[in-house]
């Protein structure tokens, strides 16, 4: 489930972003909090995973909104609904993941998010395994790579190396991963940098890669920045 939280001082532009996601986004299970006050908005936001804000609000900006509701919920994805485009640049004080014009179409802002929606969800998702008697869980994010040796699997995470047996062939990972080999599938979001024929990740550690699989790499990591 993806909880929702809209606040908007105009109850019509509330039931509009509520009828889109209804409309635009039904192959998620969503639950709706709207609000036309701010200060309930921020006590309501510790549990949302998506908040989609006006910058022009009555009792407080929604830039300064969104900074209140970061410090309550850090991981929360935050996007502005707004008919003050001149204010686009001002919102990058928050690291919003979109600004979403009050002009554009109806399937343009359904479009947009389903796109956070499914970036939400990814994030969501946890690796499961058994070890003994032990069920691990991680989550995708925190894993920086999967390596495959000739009898184990090595997960590798911002903390922590497991290992466990399992076939590289069967993972079904989110679309921020990439599959640089037969034996190794990367996490996007930890790639440092990369030269024609290594990939270096942010603890440190890096992979030779050959032309060939450079040039995929390139080409889906570009379409990843391109979007995050």
């Amino acid at each position: 489930m993806i909880q929702i939280l809209l606040c908007d001082d105009e109850q019509d532009v509330l039931c509009f972003l509520s009828s889109i996601i209804e409309k635009y986004c039904s192959d998620y299970h969503c639950q709706i909090q709207a609000f036309t006050n701010a200060s309930e908005a921020v006590k309501a936001s510790n549990t949302c995973d998506i908040c989609i804000l006006d910058i022009d609000l009555p009792e407080m900006d929604g830039i300064a909104l969104a900074e209140q509701i970061r410090e309550k919920n850090k991981d929360i994805l935050t996007l502005f609904y707004s008919c003050k485009d001149y204010l686009v640049f001002d919102s990058f004080k928050v690291h919003p993941y979109d600004f979403i014009r009050k002009s554009e179409s109806e399937e343009s802002v359904g479009d947009k998010l389903n796109h956070a929606f499914d970036y939400v969800m990814q994030n969501k998702l946890h690796y499961l395994f058994t070890k003994g008697s032990e069920t691990v869980v991680i989550p995708y994010r925190e894993i920086l790579y999967f390596y495959k040796t000739i009898n184990d699997l090595t997960i590798r995470t911002v903390d922590t190396e497991y290992t466990h047996r399992k076939s590289l062939k069967s993972l079904v990972f989110p679309q921020y991963f990439h599959k640089v080999s037969a034996s190794l599938i990367i996490n996007l979001k930890f790639i440092k940098s990369f030269d024609d024929s290594n990939i270096y990740l942010s603890n440190h550690q890096h992979f030779k890669i050959g032309k060939q699989k450079m040039r995929e790499f390139r080409k889906h990591y570009f379409q990843y920045i391109s979007t995050h």
